[in-house]
């Protein structure tokens, strides 16, 4: 009798908390497990009948074999359980390897590959619709006196948070991509005007000089920004992306 409801309520409870939806092994096991309980609880009857008739029925002597198969169907399902698992990590460590391939561990935005790729097909769609575009090329201003004074891990903390401060300033449409070391770049689809460009480059800088806590600091960054629009500056991304950074060089040179 123990068994019996220790066999169906494990059954039940792997049943509803099966952790991937349309897992045959954990179907199976549960299963087997209120199939087992089932049997126990039946050979709990023959028990009864047995002190009250003083006999077992004639089909008792099979039944050996049917608990060697539920027995077995409980084994072939931990071990389809098993292999359902071992493939689930290969899938999500494969899908983990691809996402670093095209994103920046460190603030998970697209990196340089990506913001690239986009480019390409943001040309594209531009050309067709004769529509402007802007891209914008950030570098964080004395970024490394902070690293060499604080250390990287205080200038981790500084880019992770610029990361989030200029994803807050622009559409979620539009590519924001970590270049490489303090440099980010923004991909603005549809400009209607120059202006808007200016508008929203003045939006970031505004946005980046907010003070950053890390830890018991609070650090004030600043950056500088060059804008390259299509197709006024360009109408490659190697050109665009090299205008840009000229843009934005002179800027930091002009304070």
């Amino acid at each position: 009798l123990v068994a019996g409801v220790a066999f169906s309520v494990g059954g039940w409870f792997i049943l509803r908390r099966r952790h991937t939806p349309g897992s045959l092994g954990f179907l199976i096991v549960a299963v087997a497990f209120l199939v087992y309980g089932i049997q126990q609880f039946h050979y709990f009857g023959l028990g009864v009948y047995w002190l009250a008739a003083g006999r077992m029925p004639g089909y008792v002597d099979s039944l050996g074999l049917f608990d060697v198969v539920v027995q077995t169907l409980m084994g072939v399902g931990m071990l389809t359980s098993l292999l359902e698992d071992e493939r689930e990590a290969a899938a999500l460590a494969t899908a983990q390897i691809g996402h670093l391939a095209y994103h920046d561990a460190l603030t998970g935005l697209p990196n340089r590959p990506l913001f690239i790729d986009r480019l390409i097909l943001a040309i594209g769609q531009a050309n067709r619709s004769s529509k402007r575009m802007a891209i914008f090329f950030l570098d964080l201003d004395r970024f490394k006196d902070l690293n060499d004074s604080l250390g990287h891990s205080v200038g981790d903390q500084v880019l992770k948070s610029v990361a989030q401060q200029i994803r807050s300033c622009v559409r979620d449409g539009d590519t924001i991509a970590r270049f490489g070391g303090d440099e980010f770049t923004l991909l603005i689809e549809k400009i209607d005007h120059v202006e808007d460009a200016a508008r929203i480059a003045q939006k970031i800088l505004e946005t980046v000089k907010i003070p950053i806590h890390v830890g018991v600091r609070e650090l004030t960054t600043s950056a500088s920004i060059g804008i390259a629009l299509y197709p006024n500056d360009g109408v490659d991304p190697e050109t665009l992306i090299r205008n840009a950074d000229t843009a934005m060089y002179r800027a930091k040179e002009a304070g």
